[in-house]
């Protein structure tokens, strides 16, 4: 890992900069609870998004090569259901969101709650849902 001269932040390989955050995708398919301690073992944490300028930027430059895949991001509402927070404790309500139609429906096969919230491809365009957390997939972390 290497430091930036300009905002300290870590440069991993692949990171891209958005207004002094850096963003890395992290290829290894994790459940939401390792992916948080993965990203935070790496110095950062699960992203949060709190525009639709920083979404469009993560979406063009951190994740466009990624569209097979969903990625974990840092919201929860496994405090209360149905109050998705970020992980600084700040509501999602109260920035920006971009669920998909009928999200979060706390709705999956495996009888398992959806608390954990991840970006995914939806017929050409990046949107949100609620995923237990036991589900697999890649993660986007962001370092301050």
């Amino acid at each position: 890992m290497q430091f930036s001269d300009t905002n300290l932040a870590p440069t991993l390989e692949g990171t891209k900069c958005y207004r002094r955050h850096n963003y890395v995708v992290v290829e290894k398919k994790l459940g939401w609870n390792e992916a948080k301690v993965n990203c935070e073992s790496l110095g950062g944490h699960l992203a949060d998004i709190k525009s639709l300028e920083e979404e469009m930027f993560i979406e063009n430059y951190a994740i466009q090569s990624h569209a097979e895949n969903a990625l974990w991001i840092g919201g929860t509402d496994v405090q209360e259901e149905g109050t998705f927070l970020w992980l600084d404790g700040t509501k999602l309500d109260d920035w920006y969101t971009n669920w998909n139609s009928r999200e979060p429906n706390n709705n999956n096969r495996l009888s398992q709650p959806e608390n954990c919230l991840l970006i995914e491809m939806v017929e050409g365009t990046w949107k949100w849902g609620d995923a237990s957390h036991a589900y697999k997939c890649k993660s986007l972390c962001e370092f301050n």
